[in-house]
């Protein structure tokens, strides 16, 4: 039980490092700025490795882990998302 907190724990920080990541990476795709294009396409594959690792290495534990993750993950999604439009 106190496992599965912990991979839910780990999940919610993840997600909302990734969201804000998510964030910042369109930004640069989107600016005109020289060399900001680079940027923003290597944070969009650092993002997808890592989640790819971390979600493998959660299902590689057994199901629960996976799930756990996956609800911290969506947790933090939330967050994030309702942080960025309160200007947060």
């Amino acid at each position: 039980m106190i496992v599965w907190t912990g991979w839910a724990t780990f999940g919610i920080g993840l997600g909302m490092i990734y969201f804000r990541l998510l964030r910042q990476s369109v930004e640069h795709l989107l600016s005109p700025a020289l060399g900001s294009m680079a940027l923003g396409v290597a944070l969009t594959l650092g993002r997808m490795v890592v989640m790819g690792a971390v979600f493998v290495l959660a299902a590689l534990q057994g199901g629960m882990p996976l799930m756990c993750l996956g609800l911290g993950f969506m947790i933090g999604r939330f967050a994030t998302i309702h942080a960025l439009a309160r200007g947060l």
